[in-house]
């Protein structure tokens, strides 16, 4: 009515006064507990390095308004009792080792033998199934050989048929792909298999 007005204006409350006030003594977060935030936009205009937080907002849900006003103050350091609002929850901790991860790609690590190969008389390569060569004193004839292991190319048993472990044939072009890079022919017009490469046993590779 006319004498509220009256008052407030005849009474002011000092607002800008109080704020500054509080803030040169230390305290820097301010909270408004009302339906909608009208004094938080004047805090802020009054002393912008100060934190302010209001509780709930017209035409918002007023749970989640005021989880997120508590939010917010948990973010900028003051502790919040939880579980007075939440039930506790049963939490799983996290390991205190690294991670630990499986590589499944083909390296250079996975040749194994190159320097044996050096000493038998052979050049290394860098292929993991073929990883020696040699050329024929006689004929010139390039040979590429390697050995294939169930228990070293533990992977290649992913590849069976009727559960008999088999070697891809993406692998046999690869191989031929490989042998083509030492003896200037990079182009593969076609493969014909045979007979399947069984992976039950080792098995020893010679390319020719």
């Amino acid at each position: 009515d006319a004498d509220y007005w009256y008052r407030n204006l005849r009474q002011p409350v000092l607002f800008q006064p109080a704020i500054n006030h509080l803030s040169s003594n230390g305290y820097t977060t301010f909270i408004e507990t009302s339906p909608h935030p009208t004094l938080t936009p004047s805090i802020q205009e009054t002393n912008p390095d100060t934190t302010t937080i209001h509780t709930l907002r017209n035409e918002q849900d007023d749970t989640h308004a005021f989880l997120t006003a508590l939010g917010h103050a948990h973010t900028h350091g003051h502790p919040i009792t939880w579980h007075t609002l939440i039930p506790a929850a049963t939490t799983i901790p996290l390991p205190t080792y690294p991670f630990q991860h499986t590589r499944y790609w083909l390296s250079d690590k996975a040749v194994t033998g190159a320097q044996d190969a050096v000493q038998l008389g052979l050049v290394p390569t860098p292929h993991p199934f073929v990883p020696a060569t040699t050329t024929l004193a006689e004929t010139g004839a390039t040979i590429l050989t390697g050995h294939i292991s169930p228990a070293q190319h533990g992977w290649l048993a992913d590849h069976a048929v009727n559960g008999t472990p088999l070697l891809p044939g993406t692998a046999l072009v690869d191989i031929a792909l490989h042998a083509g890079d030492h003896t200037n022919h990079t182009t593969l017009d076609e493969l014909i298999i045979h007979t399947p490469i069984t992976l039950t046993h080792p098995t020893t590779i010679q390319l020719t």
